[in-house]
C-alpha cells in the first residue's frame, strides 16, 4: 500500500488530506483481509481530517468538492505526488490557473 498527503483546494477551501492506495496488498493476508472488506481492484481511500471520515467509493461524500478530487485522485494516482494541491475549480475548467499550495501563501 502507498501513501500520499495531499491538498484539496476550492473555492475559499483547503482540506488537507491522506489517500491510502488499497488493492495492492504486500502479502498474502493482506489480499485476502482487501478482498473480504469487498476491495478487490485497486482503489484509493480517501481521508479527510477535517470531517472525519474515510471513503472508499468516491460518490460516498455527497458534495462536489470531495466527490471530484477522489474520483481525480483515483485516475490520476501514479502521476499525483506528495503535498500536490487537487484544484477542484481548475479540475472542472471553472478557472483557468490552478490554485498554489496554501503553505507558500500563509
Amino acid at each position: 500500500m502507498k501513501t500520499k498527503m495531499l491538498e484539496i483546494r476550492d473555492r475559499m477551501t483547503m482540506i488537507p488530506v491522506l489517500c491510502i492506495e488499497l488493492g495492492n496488498a504486500d502479502t498474502a493476508a493482506g489480499y485476502y483481509l482487501l478482498v473480504r472488506a469487498g476491495i478487490d481492484y485497486p482503489t484509493i481511500l480517501l481521508v479527510s481530517f477535517t470531517k472525519d471520515k474515510a471513503v472508499v467509493n468516491p460518490y460516498e461524500w455527497g458534495d462536489r468538492t470531495y466527490q471530484t478530487a477522489h474520483s481525480f485522485i483515483e485516475l490520476n494516482w501514479g502521476t499525483i505526488q506528495e503535498g500536490d494541491v487537487i484544484d477542484i475549480e481548475f479540475i472542472l475548467g471553472e478557472t483557468k490557473e490552478k490554485k498554489k499550495s496554501e503553505r507558500f501563501t500563509t
